[in-house]
């Protein structure tokens, strides 16, 4: 009822989901709910609890001063060209080398680069064309536009990687850059296949663990490192 709700109440319930509360995913990001997550669920409760003082169900709002999870931005984690040495040696004993190697040199996401088709590629221009990702949604593995508007766009590719794809194709037969090897149908590699093997291959390397997002942030870095313009 809304007049037994306390600060306390709230207090508690937010100490609930920080150490058990969330639902999915649980084996890969553990029990808990991320701080930003919280602060948000307690945004929501603040809004409603102030629409009830508004309508007179209550005389004040008790998620006002509520002690919340310090805001913090996670760590941002990149590889260093020692660390990428160690990684694409490795990654190309282990069949990755192309999908790696696209990645730090592009800084696409990882379900972008897996929803990467052969007619995206225009090598005599040199270009590459981004207009659709992987994901899974509700357990199925599905081809959907990109992230946001601004994420479909062209990316010109340095000669060397256009070679090494070049190359590459010669390989593969399917209409995709990186295909099941798994499934008979002709669909692209599953994203948290590409995960575990970033995972296993980083550790046969001796290279501390990083999620695949990192080779994202590593492009960026190296790009702001040589003077690209933002």
């Amino acid at each position: 009822p809304l007049n037994k709700v306390t600060t306390g109440t709230l207090e508690k319930f937010y100490a609930h989901l920080k150490a058990d509360g969330r639902l999915t995913r649980r084996e890969r990001f553990g029990p808990g709910l991320a701080n930003s997550v919280i602060r948000s669920i307690h945004a929501h409760c603040r809004a409603a609890l102030d629409k009830a003082v508004a309508e007179k169900l209550i005389r004040q709002n008790p998620a006002i001063g509520c002690k919340l999870p310090p805001k913090k931005s996670a760590e941002v984690k990149i590889l260093t060209p020692e660390a990428m040495q160690k990684l694409l040696y490795q990654a190309q004993i282990e069949g990755f080398y192309e999908m790696f190697m696209l990645d730090l040199a592009t800084g696409l996401r990882r379900g972008e680069v897996l929803g990467l088709q052969w007619k995206d590629i225009d090598f005599e221009r040199g270009t590459l064309s981004v207009t659709k990702q992987v994901r899974y949604v509700k357990g199925e593995l599905k081809i959907e536009p990109p992230k946001t508007k601004a994420s479909n766009r062209s990316i010109i590719l340095p000669p060397p990687i256009l070679e090494m794809l070049a190359e590459y194709k010669k390989t593969v037969d399917s209409i995709w850059l990186f295909p099941s090897p798994v499934k008979k149908e002709d669909v692209p590699r599953e994203p948290s296949s590409c995960r575990k093997a970033l995972a296993r291959i980083l550790k046969r390397a001796g290279c501390e663990h990083v999620p695949f997002h990192a080779m994202r942030h590593t492009f960026a870095s190296n790009a702001f490192h040589y003077g690209m313009d933002v």
